[in-house]
């Protein structure tokens, strides 16, 4: 499905105003967290120290422009809602969307 494929594929490459990120297809039986955040100092560490304890890290990429960073991870966890109101409480988050 045509779908399935997009939303389990991230691509910013050509956006104009949004760090161009372009990652690999989600691995079965893991979940996508896309964050978009304001681009200052600690946001990093504030959200792999939430994602940690939610289970593993399986892959990571950032990317930044001046004022906006935009963060793909992979994590081999199955987690709750209460994820996403985490990172959506840090001051810094503009959205987060989970892909399961």
């Amino acid at each position: 499905c045509i779908r399935d494929r997009y939303q389990r594929r991230v691509h910013g490459e050509g956006a104009v105003n949004f760090p161009n990120i372009s990652t690999p297809a989600i691995p079965i039986g893991q979940h996508r967290v896309l964050h978009c955040h304001k681009n200052q100092p600690g946001v990093l560490k504030d959200v792999n120290e939430l994602l940690a304890a939610a289970g593993n890290i399986t892959y990571q990429q950032l990317g930044t422009t001046e004022d906006v960073g935009y963060l793909v991870m992979d994590v081999a966890a199955e987690f709750g809602d209460d994820l996403k109101e985490k990172l959506e409480a840090l001051p810094q988050t503009i959205e987060t969307r989970i892909l399961y």
